[in-house]
């Protein structure tokens, strides 16, 4: 071997020593389950009520922009809130197909079309929302 390869080879064993050394000093990442997953974010959609199912409390809500359109189906979580214009009390039974509704959920990472929602809200004729 020449000098020109000795040195080559000598600056290649050097460096793998030091990423050696230098990964070797990083400490361990260890993440718990819940870790491995991403929290569910809240999000928030306006559509209409396409149909509510006041025993399992479930609600299927038809949503989209343009000529996309989506159908998300939201279970309801037992302190979620409802908001209905007007109505003292409001109900479940108060949203009918064709209600169109604001809702805050927490999506579900696997199954996007899925998640809990935790306030819906009926909205005045026009889209305006009830303030």
């Amino acid at each position: 071997m020449n000098r020109a390869a000795q040195l080559l080879h000598a600056k290649r064993m050097l460096a793998s020593s030091f990423l050696a050394v230098f990964f070797a000093s990083l400490t361990p990442l260890h993440l718990s389950p819940a870790q491995d997953q991403p929290a569910a974010a809240n999000a928030s959609v306006i559509g209409t009520v396409r149909a509510v199912d006041t025993k399992s409390r479930t609600i299927e809500i038809v949503t989209g922009v343009g000529y996309a359109t989506r159908t998300l189906r939201l279970q309801i979580a037992e302190d979620g809130t409802i908001v209905v214009p007007g109505a003292a009390a409001a109900q479940l039974t108060s949203f009918v197909p064709g209600t169109v509704a604001r809702i805050e959920y927490r999506a579900t990472p696997s199954a996007p079309t899925h998640g809990v929602a935790v306030k819906i809200e009926a909205l005045e004729a026009g889209g305006r929302g009830a303030r």
